[in-house]
């Protein structure tokens, strides 16, 4: 990736940036300023998801500000915190769990909603009653849950000497396999990376390629289910209240 691109990027991301802080300082204002009186328990759940966005916007688009270097499994990053030579595992681990917060605050924020129509009607309200009073548990048990896959695969590939034998020895010859078959990535010496930031690179095994995948998909499937779920639940109890 040549200088020019990069900055090209980097100023895409940091434009983006402005544009998402301007919309979030919006939001804080209406959520602060214009939720009725009545919703000011709901309006505390949707201001911690605005909140952990905007705290990972800040993360992703000027702390780390990531490059993945598709289709070799790695990437470098230029942000604030690469450049203080903070270890690329860390800001790795801390982008994902901030992706895993904002995932658990919204299955949070739902389910408050979800609990307070359905408190009272259903043999089951009380169950979700006594778990939604749990909610400090609840959210540290979602977070995990969600951010484990990403965490679990880089804690258990990343080594920093493999990478500096990738960058030396293997990744031109991944890059070429594509380059073959897809002809849409410019394949070459990759040392050049080490001058850009922070990086990490990782051999495609067969965890890497099935099993990470296989993890990341049955933990999205299970949160848009309960989700829809919920949301489901949500719209049928209105519409019952409303026939009757």
């Amino acid at each position: 990736m040549s200088l020019p691109v990069q900055n090209a990027i980097l100023n895409a991301q940091r434009t983006l940036f402005c544009c998402s802080a301007i919309v979030n300082v919006i939001a804080f204002v209406c959520l602060i300023k214009e939720t009725p009186a009545n919703q000011k328990n709901f309006r505390n759940y949707l201001l911690h998801i605005q909140i952990v966005t905007a705290i990972n916007d800040i993360n992703l688009d000027v702390a780390v500000e990531p490059f993945p270097m598709f289709p070799a499994m790695g990437g470098f990053c230029k942000g604030i915190v690469c450049g203080w030579n903070v270890p690329i595992q860390y800001s790795f681990a801390t982008t994902v769990l901030l992706l895993g917060n904002i995932g658990a605050s919204i299955i949070i924020c739902i389910s408050y909603r979800h609990q307070a129509l359905v408190r009272g009607r259903f043999k089951l309200s009380d169950v979700i009653d006594l778990i939604g009073r749990s909610i400090k548990i609840a959210r540290i048990v979602i977070i995990v849950f969600y951010s484990s896959p990403g965490i679990l695969g880089f804690s258990l590939h990343f080594d920093a000497t493999h990478t500096e034998e990738l960058i030396d020895n293997l990744l031109c010859d991944e890059m070429m396999f594509f380059k073959n078959r897809f002809f849409f990535y410019a394949y070459g010496n990759l040392t050049w990376i080490r001058q850009r930031g922070m990086y990490a690179f990782f051999v495609r095994t067969t965890g890497i390629n099935v099993f990470l995948p296989v993890l990341t998909c049955i933990v999205l499937t299970f949160a848009i289910v309960l989700l829809f779920s919920m949301l489901g639940h949500i719209v049928w109890s209105i519409n019952r209240d409303v026939q009757i």
